[in-house]
């Protein structure tokens, strides 16, 4: 009886000891007495395999790729003057968690950090407040070089110091948006044969575009854009991180959310687009295909380049619309669509192309160069101010070939003083090719097609 008391004894003893330890807080390793796995790298703290970040010393080390390849901050950091650029070396993988409850501010770069290898940003805390933000001698918050590679899976890449321009900035590498928000003056900068993908999150320029192709006379490189989720933004700078309101989007910054001056790959298919203007091509830009999106702006999409395709598959709806614009805004018409004469839309095949004008007029679609169109709806709707008109087709000296949609003009019958009013679908001293088999009444609604000034219209066959 004895014997067995001892064994009992000894069992209770080894059961506490392992009960004891096994109720550490996976949370918080070393919680209950113990430090399951922890070590010491570069002097930072290390625990299983994740090193433990919570000063300057520690994250230049770990970006360095000197302490491990994942890292969470436990504190709120500010680089010095020492280290105004940190480069994350080429051939290293590092994945950083900034893992902030309710804090706003991360780690504040000096500089900037620069991506040669690759880095992955993200935030498990509860509000996902964690951010990399650009500090006072920095001109940007990351760039990424070619063979640099930066994804953002949540959590927060900021430039809201005075003297940055951008909070990343490509120069050849990859840039990816997968969650969180960029944000900045103008918020990503796209260069030297960049790619930029945005598959969800949010990019918001607060005073300048969102997303910006830039274009060097010198230098003939083409990026690769692809946007098929998330919300991009220009003109706003209020915080859209938890809540996105259309009524809540200040237009009153005349920028545009993507501006595209360059070859190469460019598909804009999902995703939410706010702005002065939605999407602006330049006479050098080229862009293959915009659908499955909607674009809420004055001007949706300005055209100056090349579109090969508009509205190819899912719903893509263009929202014109002058309704969050002050008054000494008002002078610019809305459009859905502005294809200036150096521009060429290759097909529109659907969608819906909405303009609203409140004071100005509204224009379904507006072409002074040469667009074809199969199909999609086209309505500009005038508002009860004087002087407003509603187009839906404004053919000024260009060439439209309509194979299927329609173009719908509408304004009211008379002004709030009375004053009778005209809803046109006009062609003043353009081209427009008319598919034969197509009914003229089902095709231009609320107002017959007008010749003005040489206009011709023509009918051809498929």
């Amino acid at each position: 009886m004895k014997k067995f008391s001892r064994i009992l004894a000894i069992f209770a003893v080894v059961f506490l000891v392992v009960g004891l330890a096994g109720c550490s807080d996976p949370s918080n390793p070393g919680a209950g007495g113990t430090n399951q796995g922890g070590t010491t790298q570069g002097g930072s703290s290390s625990s299983g395999g994740v090193t433990l970040i919570s000063n300057e010393s520690e994250l230049v080390s770990f970006l360095r790729g000197s302490a491990g390849t994942q890292g969470r901050l436990t504190a709120d950091i500010s680089t010095s003057g020492e280290n105004k650029e940190v480069t994350v070396p080429a051939g290293k993988t590092l994945a950083l968690n900034l893992d902030t409850y309710e804090a706003r501010i991360a780690i504040t770069v000096e500089g900037n950090l620069s991506i040669g290898g690759s880095l992955t940003v993200t935030d498990t805390g509860l509000r996902k407040y964690g951010t990399l933000r650009c500090g006072t001698g920095g001109t940007y918050t990351i760039k990424v070089p070619a063979g640099g590679v930066f994804n953002l899976k949540s959590g927060r890449v900021s430039a809201d110091s005075s003297a940055c321009t951008s909070s990343i900035q490509g120069i050849g590498g990859t840039i990816k948006i997968t969650s969180g928000l960029a944000s900045g003056k103008c918020a990503i900068l796209v260069d030297n044969g960049s790619t930029l993908e945005v598959t969800g999150g949010i990019v918001q320029g607060s005073s300048d575009n969102a997303i910006k192709e830039f274009y060097d006379w010198s230098r003939d490189t083409t990026n690769t854009i692809k946007i098929s989720g998330g919300i991009v933004v220009s003109g706003t700078d209020s915080d859209i991180w938890n809540y996105l309101r259309v009524d809540k989007i200040n237009l009153n910054s005349q920028h545009e959310a993507i501006t595209i001056t360059r070859g190469g790959t460019k598909e804009i298919t999902g995703g939410e687009i706010y702005g002065w203007t939605g999407i602006k091509v330049s006479s050098t830009g080229v862009v293959s295909k915009i659908e499955n999106v909607h674009i809420y702006a004055v001007t949706c999409v300005d055209n100056s380049g090349t579109i090969t395709e508009i509205g190819g598959s899912g719903r893509t709806w263009f929202e014109a619309d002058q309704r969050n614009v002050s008054n000494n805004q008002m002078s610019s018409p809305t459009a859905t669509i502005t294809n200036q004469s150096t521009g060429t839309i290759g097909n529109i095949k659907g969608g819906t192309f909405y303009a609203y004008g409140r004071s100005t007029t509204a224009k379904g679609l507006e072409n002074r160069g040469t667009v074809i169109i199969t199909g999609g709806s086209f309505k500009g709707n005038a508002s009860e101010a004087l002087g407003v008109y509603g187009y839906g087709l404004y053919n000024d000296n260009g060439t439209v070939t309509i194979k299927g949609g329609s173009f719908e003009a509408k304004a009211p019958k008379t002004a709030i003083n009375g004053t009778s009013r005209n809803q046109f679908n006009r062609n003043w001293g353009g081209t427009v090719n008319l598919l034969s088999s197509l009914s003229r009444d089902e095709v231009f609604i609320g107002a017959e097609l007008t010749n003005e000034y040489g206009g011709t219209l023509n009918l051809i066959d498929e």
